[in-house]
């Protein structure tokens, strides 16, 4: 499998944008399908969306054409980006999981919790008033685009209850959001999200079982890049490795300290330089946030 990390055309119909998330480049990237009907994946952050759509502009996509604005799922730094997006592009809809798309009628309860936890990184989303613009999206449900086009919507719960990857069946692409893990596309490196409140270890895993039953040819990730060719599964097998690497880790230090402090040294020793796409500032707090998700999970902390 090949890695991919540069904007531009990933196939004849498939395009990667660097959508500036966490204010970096390379940190988040959004993918537009181009069919008769134009699907832009992943919006990204709410200050995303000036970068998207220049994004969009310097690849020539018409913006009139762009019908369906696909979020992953309700967390700010993916879903944040669709409300502005809907003022440049007049003719598309935000599709998503039922809670998603409640979440875009009331943000207010997730503003505040990703306030507390993410303090200034943490982008409020803008209200959607318009409920014409939003469309719930269910399990197994095909998108038509066109030109042979079609997006199936893939429920892969575990990152949270409501999270949806994308599979687009002409090209073998899978746009994973965050159910496999963040990429590092230099090392070739899964980092799991095990992030609070949502993360549930079995439903996780199960969710990575389940997309390496698809035909796959390119697997791509929220945060950030890709891979591309026969062999891409071995980039979920990977995902599966780690996260049980993950789990032998936190239960080794629930047997001595059951401190959540000393599980993150623990895994920030060992994946740190792995989580390469973030900033550095970022990475420094971030272990402490996964390594909760991972032992509520796990040990069924409140």
């Amino acid at each position: 499998m090949k890695p991919f990390s540069e904007p531009g055309k990933i196939s004849e119909t498939i395009l990667m944008l660097d959508a500036y998330g966490w204010r970096t480049s390379k940190t988040t990237s959004s993918y537009v399908i181009l069919g008769e009907k134009i699907a832009l994946i992943e919006p990204a952050h709410r200050s995303s969306a000036e970068k998207i759509v220049e994004g969009l502009k310097n690849f020539n996509v018409d913006l009139d054409k762009v019908f369906y604005i696909l979020v992953s799922h309700r967390h700010f730094d993916h879903s944040a980006g669709a409300p502005p997006l809907l003022k440049y592009l007049p003719n598309a809809v935000i599709g998503a999981h039922l809670y998603t798309i409640e979440n875009f009628k009331n943000p207010e309860k997730l503003n505040r919790a990703s306030q507390q936890m993410y303090g200034d990184y943490a982008e409020p989303i803008e209200p959607v008033r318009d409920e014409e613009k939003l469309r719930v999206l269910k399990e197994g449900e095909i998108l038509e685009l066109g030109n042979g086009l079609e997006i199936e919507v893939v429920y892969t719960p575990g990152h949270t209850s409501d999270h949806y990857a994308f599979y687009e069946r002409k090209n073998k692409f899978m746009f994973t959001g965050d159910a496999v893990g963040i990429f590092g596309y230099r090392s070739l490196s899964v980092i799991p999200t095990t992030f609070p409140p949502s993360f549930k270890y079995k439903k996780y895993m199960e969710s990575l079982e389940k997309m390496l039953n698809y035909d796959l040819e390119i697997v791509s990730f929220a945060h950030f890049g890709g891979v591309i060719g026969k062999d891409v599964n071995e980039v979920i097998s990977l995902a599966i490795e780690t996260l049980e690497d993950w789990k032998s880790i936190a239960e080794n230090v629930w047997e001595t300290s059951k401190d959540i402090s000393d599980l993150a040294k623990k895994l920030s020793e060992k994946y740190q330089e792995k989580l390469e796409v973030f900033p550095k500032q970022v990475r420094g707090f971030i272990f402490q946030i996964l390594a909760t998700g991972l032992a509520n999970s796990l040990f069924q902390r409140k």
